[in-house]
């Protein structure tokens, strides 16, 4: 199983990017529950009790959401 989020959606231009602060602030999920508010809100608040706390402690500098590591750069000879 592979999940891709709204990759998808974005890529073919049926939902805007959210703003470059709320992608550095790891807040693309809000911008989404913005857009989808009754798809969505099922798939956050019971899937895991502490998700509604996150923004709150994230906010507080309780908590801070993992970057992603870096993208593996390849040689241009490189295929695959």
């Amino acid at each position: 199983m592979l999940a891709v989020g709204a990759a998808f959606a974005y890529h073919a231009g049926d939902l805007p990017r959210p703003p470059s602060w709320m992608q550095r602030h790891a807040l693309e999920w809000l911008w989404r529950l913005g857009f989808e508010p009754r798809l969505l809100w099922r798939r956050y608040l019971p899937a895991s009790p502490a998700f509604p706390a996150m923004p709150g402690a994230q906010k507080a500098g309780m908590w801070r959401a993992a970057p992603l590591p870096p993208a593996i750069e390849r040689p241009a000879s490189f295929s695959i």
